[in-house]
């Protein structure tokens, strides 16, 4: 008694079964086993679809070269932020002994550089205010500084910070112009860079007790 065997005229499903299981993901050499081994066996009654198996080959080519394009970008990608995360490395080490302005609101009293603040003014100009916060964000001194035109300014702030014990606060540069609503500003303070950390997110300098990000350096002193 002769078994018949099963049509495999189902070339794609058989495939897509395969490569959908878990773990079942078709390499070019199993595929290209299971084409020969289904043509082999085909049943001589009920051959493959030629147009389906050419469709499935086309497929098959597709996927495997966008695979093969895919590593290649990983790899690429995986190459920039090295080159780049040695450029910042590299850049960060240089700032060493160097005065930077950066984004941020946090000044030293009593320190080797006299604090300096810079707000980001709004084009129409403001009514600008300074308060001062200790570390327990209680605020310590407050002093009116008066109309400031638009654009990124030097803020004085000494008035507002004389007579403050030797420690860290933070400024908040303000605009009252609408009374009680007040505004505050993107600040930027200056500082003299004496380290260089390293960690998992690149490079940060320091400058006293306080860390940089390098992202948020805006400007270094030429004559540092």
């Amino acid at each position: 008694m002769t078994t018949p065997i099963a049509s495999s005229n189902s070339t794609g499903g058989a495939i897509s079964r395969a490569a959908t299981q878990p773990g079942g993901a078709l390499g070019k050499d199993q595929f290209l086993k299971m084409l020969v081994a289904q043509m082999t066996n085909q049943d001589p009654l009920n051959p493959m679809d030629g147009q389906q198996m050419a469709a499935q080959l086309a497929q098959f080519s597709s996927v495997e070269q966008l695979i093969a394009l895919n590593d290649k970008f990983d790899a690429q990608a995986t190459s920039n932020n090295g080159v780049i995360g040695a450029l910042n490395s590299s850049a960060a080490v240089s700032l060493i002994g160097k005065h930077v302005t950066y984004q941020g609101d946090v000044i030293t009293v009593g320190g080797a550089d006299a604090p300096a603040i810079q707000a980001d003014i709004p084009a129409g100009g403001a009514n600008v205010r300074i308060r001062v916060l200790d570390a327990t964000g209680k605020e310590v001194a407050n002093k009116p500084i008066g109309a400031v035109g638009g654009g990124r300014r030097m803020i004085d702030i000494s008035g507002a910070t004389k007579g403050l014990a030797d420690g860290d606060y933070t400024v908040r540069i303000e605009d009252v112009s609408s009374g009680a609503n007040a505004t505050a500003f993107t600040t930027y303070t200056r500082a003299r860079v004496d380290g260089v950390r390293f960690g998992t997110n690149g490079a940060v300098l320091t400058a006293g007790r306080r860390t940089i990000p390098m992202g948020t350096v805006a400007s270094v002193d030429a004559d540092s």
